[in-house]
Parts: C-alpha cells; structure tokens; sequence
C-alpha cells in the first residue's frame, strides 16, 4: 500500500507539516472562468501516485471557524471530477462518469460544466498518457483525497506572519487523526 502524502496548499498550509505543496488559489472559487484551478496545481509526481493508488491529504488553513477555504470546496472537487474525466474508460460516456461516480457530496452541476470544459482539455491528456502507463483509479474525497482545514488562523494570507511561522517551527507539529 502507497503511503498518504501531505500537500499544503500555498500559502497557508505551508505552516503544517508536509511532503509536498499544491496550488488551489481561493479567488479562481469565485470566478468561473478560471475552471476553478490551474491545471498545475497538483504536481505530475502527485499525479502518478494516485494513479498508482496512493492517497493525498491536502492542508490548509482560513480565518473562518470551521469553514471550509473556498478552494478545497469549489477547487479540488473540479480536479478530482477533471482527474476521474481523463481516466474513464472508452465505451462510457462522459455523462455517465458524473452519474455513476461522485467525488464529493456538494459535487454541483457547474463543477461538472467546469470538468467537461475545453479548459483543461492539456491536462486530461497529460493525465490520460500516465494513466496508460501507471493504471487508472477514480479518485473522491475521503477515498483517496482528504482535506483537512484550520480555522481561525491569523496569518491568512500573509506572507511575512507565514514565514516567521516557518522559519520559528513553532507552527503546528502535527496533523490531526
């Protein structure tokens, strides 16, 4: 069994303890047009390893209280659903994907829209040439994607509090069970 890598997600999951970072910017859940993240925001390392079966928890942090940050509820369902695109089967078509298989309880119509879209249209291939070579496995959230958030933080966003934070290790020491 592959182990679970820790991602934090830039900037503020960069004070927990990690394996690796990803890049699900906040303001791409508020604007459509963006298609809800870069298609680098996961790293093809990452990539091959959830192909390989492994699993990822992604970590960050947001001043709201319990709160889930804008870009694990709108941003890495959309991966998730444009990662489960590029591995389904030919034979099937894409509208069976989204109503055979969920990734996430508020999985929405327009993360779906976002998903089938021209816009990642490079990383679906990207994912599809790997997924010939390392296999293919549909991914959800709490299957083999997890998120865990921190609250109330107050150096949200703030690159100096972030690195004095850092550069301190006086963050956080670990990661929840």
């Amino acid at each position: 069994m592959l182990k679970n890598l820790v991602l934090a997600n830039i900037s503020n999951g960069l004070v927990y303890p990690h394996d690796g970072v990803c890049y699900f910017q906040s303001n791409h859940a508020h604007n459509y047009s963006f298609g809800y993240f870069d298609d680098n925001a996961i790293g093809l390392d990452y990539i091959i390893h959830l192909l390989e079966g492994g699993e990822l928890t992604l970590v960050d942090g947001t001043q709201k209280i319990n709160k889930m940050p804008d870009a694990f509820k709108f941003g890495v369902p959309t991966w998730c659903c444009v990662f489960n695109r590029a591995c389904w089967r030919a034979g099937n078509t894409v509208e069976s994907c989204w109503q055979d298989f969920r990734v996430c309880e508020w999985q929405t119509p327009e993360m779906i829209k976002a998903a089938s879209g021209s816009r990642h249209r490079k990383l679906v291939n990207t994912i599809r040439k790997l997924s010939k070579i390392y296999g293919s496995n549909p991914i959800a959230i709490s299957n083999n994607i997890f998120l865990r958030w921190y609250g109330s933080i107050d150096y949200d966003d703030k690159p100096d509090k972030i690195r004095d934070i850092i550069k301190s290790k006086q963050g956080p020491c670990s990661l929840p069970t």
